[in-house]
């Protein structure tokens, strides 16, 4: 990877890297996405050995505003001109050019330092806003069908230099290797949370469900939920019930787990179950994700309501932290994630980048409690950020 142009998704290891770029479009939705990605693929060339090997070939990496119709910023699609992958220890690498094509492998590059912070600051909304947003939430929405509400804060933090993104790529696949790591365009972070993948004739999608903070009984809450038992078991079953019926529009056969397993993190538990799907073939992976996002791990429950809820509630502007990102390959194979945690480097100031971490608003918990969890998980970030 390079300092200032490179994109990555990367998995236990394995995963795909572009460097540069032979285009770069900025749609209006996902779904127009696709449709400009099927045209370019349409014009396309391509030379390969591994003829219909999921994810070889030309690859385009997308990342996705959450909520087009209220931010400033855009979403994107790039197209890079070396594209670098590695699976089960084989390694492929894919040159595109409008021209010749140059022979010659990527460059060697310097091992990238760690910035040193020199300043940290709220940005949008501060601890105590959040708190009267968590107040509001509670006595306002609940009372109209809102189960949970993820409200999301922000951060600013200034390095004394520009951030080399991959040095958090570096650190983050360090940390969390069972989770995918992400850099799009200088949207970077790391997740659990697989939106939508279509690998040849598989779908697959990761309802994830925010299990309860921290506290006395909390173990035998999460112990009730993997035996399908209690209110989380109840709330889970909402998640993949929602995820299944996205995918049976796509799916001639489908397959849910009996009981959900646990993913553990350093900032909570949550219950994940993977939806399992035989593509019918009229999908590709970006259409899929399309019509699964916005998920309630990302808004709330019911997802859809919530969504509507957080256009009115929710004063930070999410930018493509939270919306869909990944990558798709010209057979239409592809992986995208979302998450309630990430960043955004500056575009005009590298030195900078923006942080977002969010939690669910409940009725069963105090707004002060929830206020003192998202605390822990800004500590995370931040731990994250001073990590070596």
């Amino acid at each position: 990877m390079t300092p200032r142009d490179s994109t990555c998704i990367l998995h236990r290891g394995d995963g795909v890297v572009g460097i540069g770029h032979i285009a770069r479009f900025a749609p209006d939705s996902m779904l127009a996405a696709d449709v400009w990605w099927e045209e370019f693929c349409a014009d396309l060339e391509n030379e390969t050995e591994l003829p219909g090997v999921y994810g070889t070939g030309p690859v385009a990496f997308g990342s996705f505003v959450f909520d087009p119709d209220r931010t400033s910023a855009r979403s994107v699609m790039i197209v890079p001109r070396t594209i670098v992958g590695r699976r089960y220890g084989i390694s492929w690498i894919t040159q595109l050019s409008y021209g010749d094509v140059d022979d010659d492998p990527p460059m060697r590059q310097m091992l990238p330092s760690r910035p040193h912070i020199d300043d940290t600051h709220p940005g949008t909304i501060d601890d105590d806003r959040w708190l009267q947003l968590a107040r509001q939430a509670q006595e306002l929405f609940f009372s109209g069908g809102i189960e949970q509400l993820i409200i999301m804060r922000d951060l600013l933090v200034g390095c004394t230099a520009p951030i080399d993104p991959r040095w958090p790529v570096a650190l983050l696949t360090k940390l969390f290797p069972q989770s995918w790591t992400y850099l799009v365009s200088g949207t970077i972070g790391t997740t659990s949370k697989l939106l939508a993948q279509v690998r040849d004739d598989l779908i697959t999608s990761r309802a994830l469900t925010h299990a309860p903070r921290q506290h006395d009984s909390t173990e035998c809450h999460i112990l009730d939920a993997l035996t399908g038992q209690g209110p989380i078991a109840a709330e889970h079953t909402q998640t993949v019930e929602s995820v299944r019926r996205t995918l049976a529009s796509f799916s001639k056969s489908w397959h849910r787990p009996q009981h959900p397993g646990i993913v553990t993190a350093p900032d909570g538990n949550y219950l994940a179950s993977d939806i399992t799907g035989v593509a019918d073939g009229s999908a590709s992976s970006l259409s899929v994700a399309a019509n699964i996002h916005p998920t309630a791990f990302v808004t709330g429950t019911p997802a859809d309501r919530a969504r509507a809820v957080l256009s009115e509630a929710e004063e930070v502007d999410r930018g493509r932290v939270s919306g869909p990102v990944g990558w798709i390959d010209t057979m239409g194979n592809g992986q995208w994630l979302s998450d309630t945690r990430g960043g955004q480097i500056d575009a005009t100031d590298p030195s900078r980048i923006h942080l977002f971490t969010g939690i669910p608003i409940s009725s069963s918990t105090t707004p002060e409690d929830m206020a003192e969890d998202l605390r822990t998980r800004v500590r995370v970030l931040m731990d994250v950020l001073n990590a070596h």
